[in-house]
């Protein structure tokens, strides 16, 4: 693929093997979910299950990467009660980030935008949990945002360097929500930065 979806940032890299078979349709494709026997062991009083679509190919492919194994070490590290507040202040933080970046892209003078060459991503999603639940709707606000920017960007409306900078609070702010969730060791700003492409890309 050449065009602007597949060059994001780092973690959020293309699979060669899907952006083949986008290439070979023009209907929403059927993304596959990673680790699902993460899910299928578990007894969660809640399970629900989603088909959902959406719009950009960096964000369905990170939430195909994480969603059944962040999913998981949630469930079982919100046992905790103490614990599960912390979860959930990292995702209130990350819906207050998406939010954000709603609200600015509301009031930039891009009109219109030409989405007509972007292929939509399916994917079926297992909720076991509310905050999982919950961590999907900012997501899923999350791939508006991005459809907006890589749009924008392909227009010349922005530049990469503009689409970087709109996107990393919110990015950083997933990277705390997934490490808390899973219990990852915390890394510095910088080092969440480097993972995400976007260290050498801050507007001067």
């Amino acid at each position: 693929m050449t065009t602007e979806d597949s060059t994001a940032p780092a973690t959020l890299n293309a699979d060669d093997e899907l952006d083949m078979e986008l290439e070979r349709t023009v209907d929403p494709v059927i993304v596959q979910m990673k680790n699902e026997d993460r899910i299928t062991k578990l007894r969660a009083k809640l399970r629900a299950e989603a088909t959902i679509t959406m719009r950009t190919s960096p964000i369905s492919r990170v939430l195909r990467r994480d969603w059944n194994i962040v999913s998981a070490k949630l469930f079982l590290n919100s046992i905790e009660t103490d614990y599960q507040q912390q979860i959930r202040r990292d995702l209130d933080e990350l819906h207050w980030q998406v939010d954000d970046l709603l609200e600015q892209l509301k009031v930039m003078p891009i009109g219109k935008l030409d989405t007509s060459w972007m292929v939509p991503r399916q994917l079926d999603v297992k909720v076991i949990h509310p905050l999982t639940a919950s961590w999907l709707r900012a997501f899923r606000n999350f791939d508006r945002c991005f459809e907006i920017l890589i749009n924008a960007e392909r227009s010349q409306l922005i530049t990469r360097k503009q689409r970087f900078a709109f996107s990393a609070p919110v990015q950083l702010a997933y990277f705390s929500f997934k490490a808390t969730a899973m219990k990852l060791p915390l890394k510095t700003t910088d080092e969440l930065l480097s993972e995400a492409g976007i260290a050498e890309s801050q507007p001067t």
